[in-house]
């Protein structure tokens, strides 16, 4: 049998909002339903898991790429579910395992066989309940609960690849109706 652990948390903050906090307290525009409505249509036109990951990292200083792997919102309802890829290897895409049993000190280290093209990692559930302003991270044995993770994610996404944002040589303008010209998915 499969057991899970769900951890609910209170979502505070969800959309845009203007710099300068003290004066402008309140949000500027979207929110979870929004959000994840225009993530759902970029979702849709990417071609694979590999075209998911919304920001790039240092993988030689410690970073880990994100992918989408799957995405469900609830017909009857505004709930969603989305399932995270968090890749777990070195600059080399490579990922090295030891025996349990090994010494301390010996040289057991060995590469696991994996395809050229296979993202090694561990999926991250989480479940979002705009109506309850809720959000759960939903924990397997086989999975991760990377909450940070999940955050830098959304927000990359919201900045620099929703209908919401349109970056150019001017700056950044904004689409509070999520119809950005040069939106990724249009």
């Amino acid at each position: 049998m499969l057991t899970a652990t769900i951890t609910f948390y209170k979502i505070d903050e969800f959309g845009f909002y203007r710099r300068n906090k003290e004066k402008y307290p309140d949000r500027f525009f979207g929110d979870v339903n929004s959000v994840f409505s225009d993530f759902s249509k970029w979702l849709a036109a990417q071609e694979n898991l590999g075209s998911t990951c919304t920001f790039e990292v240092n993988k030689e200083e410690g970073g880990q790429n994100i992918f989408c792997k799957d995405y469900y919102k609830h017909e009857d309802g505004n709930e969603y579910l989305i399932i995270l890829w968090n890749e777990m290897s070195n600059a080399d895409n490579k990922i090295l395992a030891m025996p349990k049993t090994a010494k301390i000190g010996s040289n057991g280290v060995k590469e696991p066989k994996t395809e050229d093209d296979d993202i090694i990692g561990l999926p991250s559930y989480f479940w979002f309940i705009p109506d309850l302003e809720l959000f759960a991270v939903v924990y397997f044995k086989h999975s991760v609960s990377n909450i940070k993770a999940m955050q830098q994610y959304i927000k990359e996404y919201c900045h620099a690849l929703s209908g919401f944002v349109t970056l150019d040589k001017k700056g950044v303008s904004y689409y509070t109706d999520g119809t950005s010209p040069k939106g990724k998915y249009r």
